[in-house]
């Protein structure tokens, strides 16, 4: 992927086209837009991988207000969006949006144009947190665990 303003605008329209816009008819207000493009300097102070899809203004994170989990958007987005490359339930043990304070839960959903192979994942640093994902169909790698079938925030007590 090339990082040229053009190619990162045009992901971004994609994103927003395919996933975020749908989600601001069905959310309106109450729909967060935590964090999309970044440049590298503010991915990585953010704590963002080198590669990250925010770089290339593949991702957004979202979250959403009024006291609504952030499973219910991530299982949202699984069933209503058609196409996404990723969604990722971000740390599900920090609890529900608040513009209080930066210690909440919520979803990554990124774009691919050709690639938009429906990744669904958990990200957390709690084990419990995994181990209540393992199961024959899901693999855990750094932090990961892939392929959950929806979020459950009832299977994190």
């Amino acid at each position: 992927p090339t990082l040229s303003v053009k190619n990162i605008i045009l992901n971004l329209h994609r994103l927003f086209s395919h996933c975020i816009n749908p989600l601001i008819e069905k959310f309106g207000d109450n729909l967060v837009l935590i964090s999309a493009y970044r440049n590298k300097e503010v991915n990585k102070i953010l704590g963002g991988v080198e590669n990250s899809q925010h770089i290339y203004g593949y991702a957004a994170d979202i979250a959403i207000n009024n006291n609504i989990p952030s499973a219910y958007l991530f299982n949202w987005c699984k069933l209503y969006i058609p196409q996404y490359h990723q969604l990722i339930w971000e740390y599900p043990e920090r609890g529900n949006y608040s513009s209080d304070t930066i210690n909440f839960s919520w979803v990554h959903i990124s774009y691919i144009q050709g690639n938009n192979d429906k990744i669904n994942s958990i990200s957390s640093t709690n084990p419990r947190t995994h181990n209540a994902y393992k199961s024959e169909d899901t693999f855990f790698l750094n932090n990961f665990t892939h392929r959950i079938p929806f979020a459950n925030q009832q299977k994190l007590k």
